[in-house]
């Protein structure tokens, strides 16, 4: 809802695929989005590291950061969640000027409402995971950053899961097929918007899944899969949808692995989680350890 003393009837008039917001701001969003990341991946590792040299104790355990360093860093991703969310609604509307869910297209089908959607969203997403393992199959499940991340602790996969079922879903697709979608369609038209979306999320998510081009192809059909549904119905709440749809059952997947003694199946994680894979080839733990 409108802030007090916001226009009621300029925020009613929003059009999801005519934003108030420019391209350029859009693109601010995400660069902002993995700004954040970063710096509070460093803030929450900094200190660690200056207290375990205060005590005397390595920085680094076999040439490679400890499993608190890992920690550290996926939870630091909580905070970088809420102000990504923070900052999005700032654009979107204009400081409390307009009506941040409306002007996202965060609504129900008009034609099949809460029953419809929900089918069809879990049709989808049934039909994505089908697609997901049939590519591990063709390219091979070569172990990945996210699944070393996932094996560091117990403590990190619980994390991990949290995050991609309770924030990444929503802060990912309002930055991505919200903020940024409906921008840049308006700029250079749909086809291009889908296009664009799709490949600046799936190039996003690259680092974690190098070497497994099976997972990097499956993070590029469901990008293009949900920045298509957002395109085609008009509206950001399906695709909500299917991206927590599709990171639960990847969630579950997660969870059992150490039991079933299996590879995890393929899952879609936060944002461009990018300290984390910098520290798996230690040159930024290397800098920061030689500072103390």
């Amino acid at each position: 809802m409108p802030l007090p003393g916001s226009d009621p009837a300029s925020a009613a008039a929003v059009n999801p695929d005519n934003p108030p917001w420019g391209l350029l701001a859009a693109v601010g969003v995400v660069l902002g989005s993995l700004a954040l990341v970063v710096l509070l991946q460093v803030a929450g590792i900094v200190p660690y590291f200056v207290w375990r040299a205060a005590n005397k104790l390595p920085l680094m355990v076999g040439g490679q950061p400890d499993k608190n360093v890992i920690l550290i860093s996926i939870l630091s991703m909580l905070p970088a969640h809420l102000l990504t969310l923070v900052l999005a609604w700032l654009i979107v509307t204009g400081r409390g000027k307009r009506a941040f869910w409306k002007a996202l297209g965060w609504a129900w089908s008009p034609r099949y409402g809460f029953i419809g959607d929900i089918a069809a969203c879990v049709l989808i997403t049934l039909g994505l995971y089908a697609i997901g393992v049939a590519l591990f199959y063709v390219f091979g499940n070569q172990e990945t950053e996210l699944v070393r991340m996932l094996n560091s602790s117990q403590a990190a996969r619980y994390a991990i899961v949290v995050m991609a079922v309770l924030t990444a879903p929503l802060v990912e697709e309002v930055v991505y097929r919200g903020v940024l979608y409906s921008a840049l369609q308006r700029r250079t038209g749909r086809l291009w918007g889908v296009l664009g979306v799709t490949l600046v999320f799936a190039l996003i998510h690259v680092p974690q899944y190098l070497p497994n081009y099976g997972a990097i192809s499956a993070i590029l059909v469901l990008s293009l899969t949900l920045t298509f549904v957002r395109a085609y119905t008009g509206r950001l709440l399906p695709c909500m949808i299917i991206h927590t749809i599709f990171n639960s059952l990847s969630s579950v997947g997660i969870l059992l692995e150490p039991y079933l003694k299996t590879v995890p199946s393929p899952t879609e994680q936060t944002t461009a989680s990018l300290l984390p894979l910098l520290l798996s080839t230690s040159p930024v733990v290397q800098l920061i350890s030689h500072l103390f």
